[in-house]
This record gives C-alpha cells, structure tokens and sequence, in this order.
C-alpha cells in the first residue's frame, strides 16, 4: 500500500512571502520572507537573518493518484502562469513536493503530457521516498530485505575423498 503528499513549495532571493500568496491566491501552510529573523518552530527567535523568501501551499488531496492531484493543481496555476513566469525569471524556483510513502513495491507513471505542463508552468518536480521494510514496519531509506537475526553457516565445498 502507498501513501503520498503533495506541497507546492516556492523560493525566491528576495519576493516577500505576501506577495507570492497574493499573486498565486492560494493560502500557505508555512512562508517566511528574505530578510525575516529566524525562528525556531516554536518561535524563539535564534541568530541570523532569512538568506531567501519560502512559501509553502499544501495541495489538497483530490484523487487517489499523484498525477490527478498535480494536474488539478496545474488547472488552477494555469491562470497564473505569468506569476509562475515573473517567480522564476527573476531568480526564484516553483516546485512541487511529492512524499510518496510505502510498505510494498510499488510506483506511479507521470505521462508526458503532464511534463508538459509542469515545463509550460516552469515548476520542477522533487521526489522524497519514504519505504518501510516488509514485516518492520520501520522507516528506512531503501526497501532492502531485512538482514536476518543470524546467519546460516555456509557448508565448506569437499575437496577430495574423505
């Protein structure tokens, strides 16, 4: 069984945060702009100055498939194309996010014509691969077979007669 979430994360060197929500009108889950404090998750501030603006928008589940959701996603970036454009051109980066979580071997086929649009809107596609191992159920960073407990001693080939 597989799981996945899907964020369309933005950064740019110096575009304020409120603008990106404003020209994209999606609401982010988490932003910050270049220039901004830095701030722990709780809120104390530490030392240092934000290098970038980031903005974060979580896309909404609305199929069960990765491509579905993206597409839906891109229906809507469609008619703000040149914001996309205006992010990118002077320095910034449109990504989505996909965290693809599974206990099974598993995967997904993006058609080319979804590449296209992502090309047409400029927005890049990064991947993270959360697998669990078979009967573990821990998260680990490649869908290898468990080790075994123990090893079995391998026979000695017989050399001659005995």
């Amino acid at each position: 069984m597989s799981e996945f979430r899907i964020s369309l994360r933005i950064t740019h060197p110096k575009m304020p945060s409120d603008e990106i929500t404003k020209s994209l009108e999606l609401a982010p889950i988490f932003s910050y702009t270049a220039g901004d404090k830095k701030l722990t998750p709780k809120g104390t501030e530490i030392p240092g100055r934000r290098k970038e603006s980031y903005w974060c928008h979580d896309v909404p589940a609305s199929a069960d498939d990765i491509e579905s959701n993206i597409a839906d996603c891109n229906a809507i970036l469609a008619n703000r194309r040149d914001v996309l454009l205006r992010i990118v051109d002077s320095g910034g980066r449109v990504e989505y996010f996909v965290g693809w979580f599974s206990s099974d071997n598993s995967g997904f086929v993006l058609r080319h014509e979804l590449l296209r649009q992502l090309a047409d809107l400029r927005i890049d596609l990064s991947f993270d691969l959360y697998t669990t191992e078979r009967g573990g159920g821990n998260h680990v960073g490649t869908n290898a077979p468990k080790k075994a407990a123990h090893k079995k001693k391998q026979k000695k080939p017989r050399r001659g007669p005995r």
